[in-house]
């Protein structure tokens, strides 16, 4: 297959700039899993409003998996990448060269990767392995690309 033209500038740039978190995991389940919270509500008083979904009429919490830092919510964002026709290619290359972490999305001739590179910080942070991170960016990467094409 062909390499694709690069998405817009700015959706790299935003990219490059995100970090394992909470936040990164609220883009994905929003944008890559389209789980969309059902509104916001204050909770046990609080001051911000905190959002929801409904279940068995009761509204409850509405929170993110940990997707930028989990092998098994990781998993999960793959599964949705498949069903989406996305191929899937990953590549943990930890011997030799420059060490690093890709995940690569394929569908259409078009291919949307995002590369890690191992460092001595990918090790110390909040993260064990910069994989399931670099899943999240190549799929958000590879979803904001498909809604410009459209």
């Amino acid at each position: 297959g062909r390499v694709s033209a690069l998405p817009r500038k700015e959706i790299m740039t935003d990219i490059d700039k995100m970090e394992a978190g909470r936040e990164l995991d609220v883009l994905v389940m929003v944008e890559v899993m389209e789980d969309r919270p059902d509104g916001e509500a204050r909770f046990s008083g609080c001051n911000e409003p905190e959002p929801y979904i409904m279940r068995d009429g009761f509204p409850v919490p509405w929170i993110p998996k940990p997707y930028s830092t989990d092998w098994a919510a990781a998993g999960e964002v793959l599964k949705r990448m498949r069903a989406l026709g996305f191929e899937v290619s990953l590549d943990d290359d930890s011997c030799g060269g420059a060490p690093h972490w890709r995940a690569v999305f394929s569908k259409n001739g078009n291919r949307y990767e995002y590369i890690r590179t191992k460092t001595l910080d990918s090790y110390e942070v909040k993260v064990e392995s910069p994989l399931p991170l670099a899943i999240c960016l190549a799929a958000l990467i590879a979803v904001r690309a498909g809604k410009e094409t459209t």
